[in-house]
Parts: C-alpha cells; structure tokens; sequence
C-alpha cells in the first residue's frame, strides 16, 4: 500500500508541474491539471500517512513493561509506551533506499476487511441489543440472537472483539474536539499569512514566517522527550495523554489570542507600521501546541485502536 501511494504521488507531482508550465496555461489545461493534481496528492499523501506511522509501530512488538538490567547494574523498566513515541521520530528519519532495502524484513500485518465497517456493524448490534455487553457472541448465542446478525457468526467477531470496540468508542470521544484545535491550527496557512502582508514586512516575505513551525517543532518535541516528560515522572506527576491533549489546545489558545490582539494594534496603528516579526509567537505557540495534541494524538490512535 505504502509503495502504491508513492508512485501515487509522484504522477501528482507530474501532472501538477507539467500542467503549469506557460505552454499548458495557454491551452488552459491549468484548472484540469490542479484538480487532478489535488485529487491525486490527497490519494497519495492519505495511503502514505495512513499507514507508515502504524507500521512502524507495529516494528516493536513489546506490548508489557519489562524488567532488564544495564551494563552497569543497574535495573530499569522498559516502558513499551515510551518506547513507541520515539519510534515515529527514529522512523521518519530513516532514508527511503532503507525502507525499500529492508521489505523483506518487516512485519506485516495482513488486512482483515474495513475496520471501520466492522466497528460500525458492531455498535449497531449494541445499539439493537441495548449494550455492548448484550452484543457479545457469548451472550447472543444464549438470547437466540445470533443469527440475526451476519458479522456475529464470523470467526472474528468475538468477546474480545466487542470488548475493542466498546474501548474505541470510548476512547474517540476526545477525538471530537480535534476539528476545532486543526480550525487553529490552519490558520498558519491562511490568515497569518493575510495578517502578515498587512504589517512592516521590511523585505521579508509574508509567508515566511510560517516557516517557523516547524523549526520550532524540532525544538519542543526532544525538549519535552528528554527533559519535561522524564522530569516530571521523577517527581512521579501523572501527566498523562488527557492532559497532554488538553495543554495543547490551551497553547493553541494562546496563539490565536495573540493574533486577535494583534490584528486589534493592526487596526488601531498606521498602516503597515507593526513589523512582521511580532508576528513570530503565534506560530510558536502553534508548534508547542502540535507537540502536545498531534504526537498524543497519534499515540492514542495506535494504542486505543482494534488489535483485529
């Protein structure tokens, strides 16, 4: 899948350059050319997104804490969990020529139909049972029930199954919030930009700026990795992914009420008189907030997912 949406992406680069070049603008193959291109980009980008961070999860099959003991004694405690946040990090700076040199290697889980479509089914059972508990096949096969669903009497459908997905669910309710942290944090793309050609730019172009995100990213990610995160577990704070979650739409607050109170100076000071640069905190509060809410985000997604 991963390969697929590679050469995926890279016919909509193709396209997307050679349909805006002068020659094809003036045979207005242009519009055509953007639509495909974005249409493709999207399938390419999703495949590749989709399932690179999952697999390279997938690489550490340590799923409980163990107990080893360092060259110097000492012992220590292997969190499985610690050590799959550093795994999309390590993994992302690995060279494609790795990756395609190592597909022999590596552990591939194999799909088992629409996770999805399962998960639907399965709490629309719930829902006609009146409970997860009353969905499971255990229970379905003494009410009678059974063979009034078609997914209950296939072999994977069973308690642990219904069990899954009752946690999901459970598990995707902070999820709902994240539509109005992206509504935030796209503002980086469009009206801070806006906001900037509107300020002293002296010489330095409005969508520069932006750039600041991720510099800012490769900062805060192994400063919280190295130094918050493992102080605060030595002074046993429990900050857990709620929390996490939670700090970084605060900093996402803090950055959009920077730019409002910005954009209310704009409007009071003289035109284009605000030099661009006091602009530079909202995109860093943005990069901190990303840093909390994305990376937790993700591991949630991973850990909280189906295990079928």
């Amino acid at each position: 899948a991963i390969y697929c949406a590679c050469v995926i992406y890279v016919i909509s680069l193709i396209i997307l350059v050679s349909t805006s070049t002068p020659t094809a603008l003036l045979d207005n193959a242009g519009l055509g050319g953007l639509v495909a291109a974005m249409i493709t980009i999207g399938l390419g980008t999703g495949g590749i997104k989709a399932n690179v961070t999952p697999m390279c999860a997938e690489q550490y099959q340590h799923s409980r804490p163990v107990l080893t003991t360092l060259k110097s004694g000492e012992e220590v405690i292997v969190d499985p969990e610690l050590t799959v946040q550093r795994l999309f990090m390590c993994a992302i700076l690995i060279s494609a020529s790795v990756f395609i040199s190592g597909r022999n290697r590596y552990i591939r889980v194999p799909p088992v139909g629409s996770a999805i479509l399962d998960a639907c089914r399965t709490t629309s059972i719930a829902i006609k049972e009146k409970g997860f508990d009353n969905a499971r096949p255990s229970v379905l096969i003494v009410t009678g029930n059974m063979e009034k669903y078609p997914l209950a009497s296939q072999e994977r459908y069973t308690d642990e199954y219904v069990g899954d997905v009752q946690r999901g669910l459970k598990s995707c309710k902070m999820f709902l919030f994240f539509p109005f942290y992206f509504i935030c944090w796209n503002q980086m793309w469009n009206n801070l930009i806006s906001q900037a050609g509107t300020m002293a730019l002296h010489g330095t172009p409005n969508d520069l700026l932006q750039n600041l995100d991720p510099i800012a990213l490769c900062f805060f990610i192994p400063f919280l990795d190295l130094i918050v995160y493992p102080l605060l577990r030595k002074y046993r704070i429990d900050f857990d992914p709620v929390t996490r979650i939670f700090m970084g739409f605060m900093f996402a607050l803090v950055s959009m009420t920077y730019a409002c109170v910005l954009q209310h100076y704009i409007y009071k000071s003289a035109p284009n008189s605000i030099h661009v640069w006091i602009q530079a905190p909202s995109y860093i509060f943005v990069a901190l907030s990303e840093a909390f809410v994305i990376i937790t985000g993700l591991e949630l997604a991973f850990t909280q997912a189906l295990k079928k």
